[in-house]
């Protein structure tokens, strides 16, 4: 039996519940937005910072549902 991956998606900033959609839609109404012009309009990236290269990712590409990002485990002890 052959073990399927399930990709997890985010699509939010889960600590103010803003979703990716509405990040992208609020930079397409302007010339240039920052991550710095998003936490002062929503609060993201602001609390626990986790969003910002969702975020980031959002203002470069448009993607508004985006893998899950995970870290390389160091192999050092």
């Amino acid at each position: 039996m052959q073990h399927m991956k399930r990709t997890v998606m985010v699509e939010k900033c889960v600590c103010h519940d803003v979703p990716f959609q509405r990040i992208a839609a609020f930079a397409a109404d302007r010339p240039e937005t920052t991550l710095d012009c998003v936490r002062e309009a929503f609060g993201c990236g602001g609390s626990c910072g986790m969003c910002r290269q969702y975020i980031r990712r959002v203002l470069t590409t448009g993607e508004t549902s985006i893998p899950l990002i995970v870290p390389a485990q160091s192999t050092s002890q």
